[in-house]
């Protein structure tokens, strides 16, 4: 959830579903931070991780996906408080 002193929260993953092996998730953040990206499979396995520097505000944050197969993953966004937000994707 975010608030006016911090938080962070996922706005959206577009395209959804993916068909072309890339995405831009969406963030919103209260402050700049650093944010660490995590793709899951469904049952909790991390296949992939990136880091991005967010801005207070509207942040666009580019993914490639080309190395996952076809299915249903999960997107988890950490920063320095913890876990800041879940979302699903599905890759065709």
């Amino acid at each position: 959830m975010i608030n006016a002193t911090n938080g962070f929260d996922i706005r959206s993953i577009a395209p959804n579903p993916i068909v072309a092996g890339k995405f831009n998730l969406q963030v919103s953040a209260a402050q700049s931070a650093i944010m660490n990206l995590v793709i899951t499979d469904m049952q909790g396995r991390t296949l992939q991780q990136q880091s991005a520097s967010l801005t207070a505000g509207f942040n666009v944050v580019p993914v490639n996906v080309t190395s996952l197969t076809a299915g249903t993953y999960q997107v988890v966004i950490y920063t320095a408080e913890g876990r800041a937000g879940v979302q699903r994707f599905v890759i065709q």
